[in-house]
């Protein structure tokens, strides 16, 4: 018992020593990596190939052997300045950001390991319309089932933001969604609006707090509603596929959309299961739905597991 008081003991003054030797101060922390302060050379014989919103710089590193990286700062639309490095392994920089298609002022600076910095080179560059105003005009609201869809390009397919605001009845905006990605092909809807004229305004932004101009438009969505499952039933043909696993038509249309829960699933390897009509009980007629299912298994074409709510727009 002693012996294990002991070695407890001793633990805990390992442990308080370590933990003052750790919250010392480190003395050397942030010193230089050198403590040469020689002022590197400047770069020369610079060239530019501009590119949609940026522009490559290509150069000629000074002959100093204390050198690090070349330092590029820029403003990129009269406010927000940026800064890249480019280690002296390279002899070319990107600078991107820019907020329109106009000519802007780049310095550049040769920094030591000592950040010393070298006197400035400033370069003139003049990017292409930058990629958020290329897609700004090609950007559509218009009205889908239950809400708005929103279509246009990405042709550079960089990282773009879609704000879509709505309006109160005091005529003040807030933002209603949010829609970022680098797909060429924009493609998406907002949903959850009643069928009753909604005024919109959207705008495109990017990864660099840049804002294009903001359209304002009204939609007005299309009806939508949910059929009544408590209509639906189950009417089955000579050439129906055998049901496996306990998976019946109903489950297509129980509302349980947890993952967990069953659906629909035909036996394996009967390919007369492909297709399949669900009848609806309307009040005046009756109309066939007919629905394809997908492939649960790409070696097995004819195994199906689906679910109804992706369904809009029936016509009822």
């Amino acid at each position: 018992m002693k012996r294990i008081k002991n070695s407890i003991y001793l633990a805990l003054i390992v442990s308080l020593v370590a933990s003052i030797a750790a919250c010392k101060k480190m003395e050397t922390y942030n010193d230089p990596a050198s403590s040469d302060m020689t002022k590197p050379g400047v770069v020369t014989n610079v060239k530019v190939d501009n590119f949609n919103g940026g522009a490559y710089i290509t150069y000629s590193l000074p002959n100093s052997k204390n050198l690090l990286y070349v330092l590029a700062q820029y403003k990129i639309n009269g406010v927000t300045t940026r800064e890249t490095k480019s280690s002296y392994y390279s002899d070319s920089i990107m600078v991107d950001g820019f907020a329109k298609k106009q000519g802007y002022d780049v310095t550049l600076y040769a920094v030591s390991r000592a950040e010393v910095k070298s006197d400035p080179v400033v370069v003139k560059v003049n990017p292409d319309t930058p990629p958020y105003l290329l897609a700004k005009p090609t950007i559509n609201a218009e009205a889908d089932f239950g809400g708005i869809k929103i279509t246009g390009t990405n042709p550079a397919k960089n990282n773009l933001g879609i704000i879509l605001l709505g309006f109160s009845n005091n005529n003040v905006s807030d933002v209603i969604d949010q829609h970022y990605g680098k797909t060429e092909i924009i493609n998406y809807s907002v949903r959850g609006y009643a069928p009753v004229a909604k005024k919109i305004g959207y705008y495109v932004t990017d990864n660099f707090g840049n804002i294009s101009d903001t359209t304002y438009t009204t939609v007005t969505p299309f009806f939508e509603t949910l059929l009544d499952r408590n209509k639906f039933f189950q009417y089955r043909l000579p050439t129906d596929g055998v049901i496996a696993y306990g998976w019946d038509l109903p489950y297509l249309w129980d509302g349980k959309t947890d993952g967990n829960s069953n659906g629909w699933h035909t036996a394996p390897g009967r390919c007369n299961a492909c297709n399949c009509y669900i009848w609806f009980r309307g009040e005046c007629e009756v109309k066939p739905l007919y629905f394809m299912g997908k492939t649960r298994w790409k070696r097995q074409v004819c195994l199906w597991t689906w679910k109804p709510e992706s369904i809009f727009g029936m016509g009822f």
